[in-house]
């Protein structure tokens, strides 16, 4: 009885935590040129404007992070650009896409 109800109380611990995900609001401002950013899955990343990922700086994305690029069209547009001499490093897998969608 004792290791049924323990592995029931895990259980529902690991579910909350995969709720537990916090909204990080990105503008374009947030990304400096020549630094390294880590985006995690603990976190559903808000893209605000057009982000530009600059010369020299490295993006790493978790495998299973959800990117949300806001409402907007034309000069209102969002999305995620990553320029000459910046790197993105993004392998999601099977069981954990890396999921870019709209807000």
């Amino acid at each position: 009885m004792y290791k049924r109800s323990l592995l029931l109380v895990m259980s529902f611990f690991i579910a909350v935590s995969a709720w537990a995900q916090t909204t990080v609001r990105i503008t374009n401002a947030d990304l400096v040129a020549g630094q390294d950013y880590n985006w995690t899955k603990n976190n559903i990343y808000v893209l605000d404007d057009m982000v530009f990922v600059k010369p020299g700086s490295k993006l790493f994305i978790q495998e299973g992070t959800v990117i949300k690029g806001a409402l907007g069209d034309g000069n209102d547009a969002t999305g995620l650009v990553v320029t000459v001499g910046a790197q993105i490093f993004a392998e999601g897998t099977a069981e954990e896409p890396i999921i870019f969608t709209q807000k």
